[in-house]
């Protein structure tokens, strides 16, 4: 998608490796990145990480951990911004396809309400849309956002 976007190859690497250091090591995996693909690769996977710590994630509500994010992806660079836009089509296409089997019952998995995370992707595609993100990944993923309003607020 990242390609797809208009992203070069550090870009594609970091977009795979966006969740390397929020879900999978932390900082020493940060170090691993930068050492491996450089430090474009790892500034920019770093960025995706709305935290590297543990234990802070577990002491913050969903909504304060998210917006933290949100209020840096808003000034984070260009490179970050496509990346990070990939990262969320992506996963709104994945809670798309879980709602369409599981209903509303499947964002129980995330630790904020339904409305929230409705809120965190919409939020995440106005960040998006205001930096000028190719609509290779905008309309996908203002499709996807749509979807998901639907089952979390069914009211027209």
């Amino acid at each position: 998608m990242v390609i797809e976007a208009g992203g070069d190859e550090d870009l594609a690497i970091a977009g795979l490796l966006h969740d390397a250091v929020e879900d999978a090591g932390g900082l020493p995996r940060l170090e691993d990145v930068r050492v491996r693909f450089g430090d474009r690769v790892a500034d920019i996977v770093r960025a995706c990480s709305d935290s590297t710590d543990e234990e802070w994630k577990r002491s913050v509500t969903y909504r304060t951990r998210k917006q933290a994010y949100l209020d840096h992806l808003a000034d984070a660079p260009d490179d970050v911004v496509l990346v990070s836009t990939a990262d969320k089509l992506h996963n709104a296409r994945s809670i798309v396809t879980d709602l369409k089997r599981s209903e509303v019952e499947v964002l129980a998995k995330f630790n904020g309400k339904p409305e929230e995370v409705l809120w965190y992707y919409e939020q995440c595609l106005g960040i998006a849309v205001d930096r000028k993100v190719s609509d290779t990944l905008t309309l996908p993923l203002t499709a996807a956002v749509d979807v998901i309003r639907s089952y979390v607020d069914p009211t027209p």
